[in-house]
Parts: C-alpha cells; structure tokens; sequence
C-alpha cells in the first residue's frame, strides 16, 4: 500500500489454507501455522505506512469458520507473537462466550486496529470488534449471538497497544480456548487488510 494512495484498503495477508481442527479445551492456534499454511509475520509498519502519515491509518482483520458444538464456553485471542506458535500480546480479545448450540454452526469476527499516535520507533494502537456464532446452512436455525472483542481498558477508557513501527511486531495469529471440548472447530478464514 502506498503512503500517497489518497483512500482503499489492500490485503496484507490471506491465510492459504483450512487451518486445524480443533478438539480440546486447551488454549491452542486456530489461524495457520504449519508448513503449507504458515504463521503469517507482519512486517514493519513503516514498509506499509510512513510514520509521518500512520496516525489514522488501519489494520482490519476478518477471520471465520464453522463448528459443532454445544452451548458452551469459547474465549477467542487475536494477538501478534515474537515466536510463532507461542501467545504473545493481545490485540483484540473477548472473555468465555457461550456459543449457540449446533451441528451445522458458523463463527465470523471482525477487528479494527487503529492508529492514533505514530512515532519513528513506537506507534499506538485502538482495537475493537465483535465475534458471531451460530447456525448457518440450515432452515431450522436458532438466534445467532454476538460478542465485543476488544484490547485492554480501565474503567471504560481504552488502553493504547504500543506497537513498534520500524521493526516487525512478529507474528499475527487467532487463538481459542473452549470450556468444553467441541467436536469440532476450525478458522477457514483469515485476512488481514490495510486501511489508508
């Protein structure tokens, strides 16, 4: 993305493959992470924005899925990790949600990240967004529900993610925890896009 592109957005990253199923209620990487679907690194922020003009700027990250599951606890962590594989800092996150029960179940979340102080070494960051589960793909479908997925806060003020701004900030990955087993769930989705 150029830094003299006036508006548009343009995808930084799509994840190649299908990742993992997930079957455990250990916190474990959904996003890619293996040999024909790696861990995406994010490069510097500078290489897609210049630091003079990255205050208003944006990251957006879609990701999605399905899953059978019944009505039980998922706590999703959007993060970028120094090592991959390993959970790092969060950028986004939402606490133990329970998810609607189905067979036949799709999630989707949607993130922004976005600038609002940039400097040659450090810029801050503001995340908010929201996860959705429930039904899909069949007539006799439940109500769907919805969850915030935010960064840190202290009494309703949001705390800036610092992030650096000429150096990689590592590696961009989805993380699920569920309080009970699923029988199955997997991200099919994930895209990073760039917003000028």
């Amino acid at each position: 993305m150029s830094s003299t592109n006036p508006v548009g957005s343009e995808v930084i990253y799509q994840m190649p493959a299908v990742g993992v199923t997930k079957t455990t209620t250990t916190q474990s990487l959904v996003s890619g992470n293996a040999a024909g679907n790696p861990a995406f690194q994010m490069p510097a922020l500078a290489s897609i924005w210049a630091p003079d003009r990255m205050a208003g700027k944006g990251l957006w990250f879609l990701a999605g899925g399905t899953y059978d599951a019944t009505a039980v606890t998922n706590a999703m962590v959007l993060s970028y990790d120094p090592t991959q594989g390993t959970i790092g800092t969060t950028i986004a996150a939402t606490g133990a949600c329970t998810v609607v029960s189905s067979t036949t179940a799709s999630w989707s979340m949607n993130v922004l990240l976005t600038c609002t102080q940039a400097g040659n070494n450090t810029s801050n960051w503001m995340s908010s967004g929201a996860i959705e589960y429930g039904p899909s793909n069949n007539a006799a479908t439940a109500a769907l529900s919805r969850f915030a997925m935010g960064g840190a806060q202290a009494a309703g003020v949001p705390t800036a993610l610092a992030l650096a701004t000429n150096a990689t900030i590592g590696y961009i990955e989805l993380w699920s925890t569920w309080g009970t087993a699923p029988t199955a769930f997997v991200c099919s989705q994930f895209m990073i896009l760039g917003l000028n």
